[in-house]
């Protein structure tokens, strides 16, 4: 019978997907909690980007004016512009759908989020 295998060793270092060097845009997606999210553009729907985040993964937005994202736990989605946390994108378990990811047109879009 084979032995069980090992756990993996944890790296310490969470992973971080998306846009490297100068394509990285001025947003960053970052798990507080395991959240899915999709990342796709808005005139030809192709996706970018989808899967889980785990806590403390962070997905860098490439700099590219009609990309749209939803997800599947706003609450456990950390959102920053520039640097700077914007408010939360709702509860746990709250989905929010095709949010812009332009700096200007998301600060304004989660402004306009129900609380």
């Amino acid at each position: 019978e084979a032995p069980a295998a090992a756990p993996a060793e944890p790296s310490g270092e969470a992973a971080t997907y998306g846009a490297t060097g100068a394509e990285a845009g001025r947003v960053l997606l970052r798990a507080r909690a395991d959240t899915w999210i999709q990342v796709r553009e808005r005139s030809s729907g192709s996706v970018l980007f989808n899967r889980v985040l785990r806590p403390g993964e962070t997905y860098r937005v490439p700099e590219r004016s009609g990309l749209l994202m939803t997800t599947g736990n706003a609450g456990g989605l950390e959102v920053l512009v520039e640097g700077d946390a914007l408010p939360s994108l709702g509860g746990p378990g709250v989905v929010r759908r095709d949010l812009p990811l332009e700096p200007a047109a998301l600060r304004q879009a989660v402004a306009a989020l129900p609380r």
